[in-house]
């Protein structure tokens, strides 16, 4: 998986190296992701904007907000229940 300046999340079939989908939802640059395997990728991005996509319908599951600037970075907690992020906002959440 990856994202850029383009807004575009891209889901990369490692086996062909060809794309298998594009995935749309933010508003600006994709800054940061993680995913938890094969099921879901969680995006941050300059538009404040965490998303959830699910990697099978290359659909956003949801979009959350509530940081006030772009989030930077993030990882998922231990068992894979709940995403960190954190923003130059200097907040981190818990979702």
């Amino acid at each position: 998986v990856s994202g850029g300046e383009d807004k575009v999340v891209i889901v990369w079939d490692l086996k062909t190296g060809r794309q298998r989908g594009q995935m749309r939802q933010h508003t600006s640059a994709v800054l940061c992701m993680v995913t938890d395997g094969l099921r879901y990728v969680y995006t941050g991005g300059g538009d404040y904007e965490l998303c959830k996509w699910s990697v099978d319908s290359l659909q956003c599951e949801g979009v959350m907000r509530k940081h006030r600037s772009p989030i930077l970075c993030m990882c998922l907690g231990c068992d894979d229940g709940y995403v960190i992020t954190g923003s130059k906002d200097r907040d981190a959440y818990i979702w």
